[in-house]
């Protein structure tokens, strides 16, 4: 790696670093008197439920990129207070399906996506426009490049299709693998081209 792109790579992960630890910041004080946070933990599954109250336990773990363990007690959790329940799938004797009780969709709170969008745009003021407009074409590069690294059969594609389309309004808050870190625990190795939703994890 020559010297300019490993210090492209170095100010690349520090930017998200540092955002990350804005953002949560932030919802922190935005929901720090809400029993439910919506980007961790119990709220995590909870506002992805919200978007598809029905989904088999494998997927939701996929999407949240968490380990099995880690699913598993946050959904004991959830079911104890009533706003999940599971059921044994009837395709599948092994896998389960959960779904999100009435009680499980109204302790879901509501994300204000106005204040999120501004809260990112303002991050942007530091620049001039025809800086923004170089930022913008240069992002779209590396956004294209990744997209195009991408396997059709991967197993992001097909969630892509039948999840996120479906949902695409609703997901920007919930979904933030940009700034999300992962521990080294994940039951997900093997989709190593695609590091999950969310901010860090709090099993809670």
């Amino acid at each position: 790696m020559s010297n300019k792109r490993k210090q492209l790579a170095t100010q690349f992960m520090q930017l998200m670093h540092l955002y990350g630890h804005l953002y949560r910041h932030q919802m922190q004080q935005t929901y720090r008197n809400k029993d439910i946070n919506p980007y961790k933990g119990q709220g995590r599954v909870l506002a992805l439920l919200k978007m598809q109250p029905e989904i088999m336990q494998k997927e939701l773990g996929y999407l949240l990129d968490i380990s099995t363990q880690a699913l598993a007690e946050l959904l004991n959790k959830l079911e104890k207070k009533g706003y999940i329940i599971r059921e044994q799938s009837k395709k599948d004797r092994r896998s389960f399906v959960i779904k999100l009780t009435d009680a499980g969709r109204e302790a879901t709170p509501e994300e204000n996506d106005e204040m999120d969008y501004n809260y990112v745009e303002e991050l942007f003021d530091c620049l001039t426009e025809e800086e923004q407009d170089n930022l913008l074409n240069y992002i779209e590069i590396i956004i294209k490049n990744i997209e195009n690294e991408l396997d059709e059969d991967d197993y992001i594609t097909f969630f892509r299709k039948r999840f996120f389309e479906k949902h695409e309004n609703q997901h920007h808050n919930l979904f933030r693998g940009f700034w999300g870190f992962h521990n080294k625990d994940s039951s997900h190795h093997n989709h190593h081209k695609f590091k999950g939703f969310g901010g860090k994890r709090h099993d809670r």
